[in-house]
């Protein structure tokens, strides 16, 4: 079973530790939660308070429990799913996952709920979805970058995917 505290020290580290006042409309941040975030999701932590500890709780509660990552076996694939749904949203992630778990075999209904059917695929085939996953993530992210209001992210993009998926491209 996959290990929720190394996964997610792998994300705070990729996050980082220092306050930004980052983007216009998401707010300033620390280990990658934003202020919108925050508010959306009901909680009152001003990012420039949130701890190590906090943010670590905050992903294990909101990301790595609703996906159900501890029932996969396999901790890399782990990683990139929560990596990535940090990132883009859980529902986009599972729906990719699922595209990529089809794409090896599978027969799962993309509906973007990481489900027993979806978690016991993973166990099956997600050695042989992970490449899929990670071009879809990767033409996502270069699609981002393309446009000139987020091509500034584009490097933290690439040192996330390799951080998720590994140093080799697809």
């Amino acid at each position: 079973m996959a290990d929720a505290d190394r996964a997610i020290e792998k994300l705070l580290a990729l996050e980082g530790s220092e306050y930004v006042e980052a983007d216009v409309e998401a707010g300033p941040a620390r280990y990658g939660l934003t202020t919108r975030w925050l508010r959306a999701a009901g909680l009152a932590d001003d990012p420039r308070e949130i701890t190590r500890e906090r943010a670590a709780q905050i992903y294990r509660e909101y990301w790595w429990e609703p996906l159900m990552l501890e029932a996969i076996t396999d901790q890399q694939i782990a990683e990139a799913l929560l990596i990535t749904a940090v990132n883009v949203g859980a529902e986009r992630c599972v729906r990719w996952w699922q595209q990529a778990l089809n794409a090896a075999g599978e027969d799962l209904r993309v509906d973007g709920r990481m489900g027993p059917r979806t978690l016991a695929a993973t166990n099956r085939h997600g050695r042989a979805a992970i490449g899929v996953f990670r071009q879809t993530v990767e033409r996502f992210y270069r699609a981002l970058a393309a446009r000139e209001r987020y091509a500034r992210y584009a490097r933290g993009w690439e040192r996330r995917v390799r951080a998720a998926f590994g140093e080799e491209t697809c």
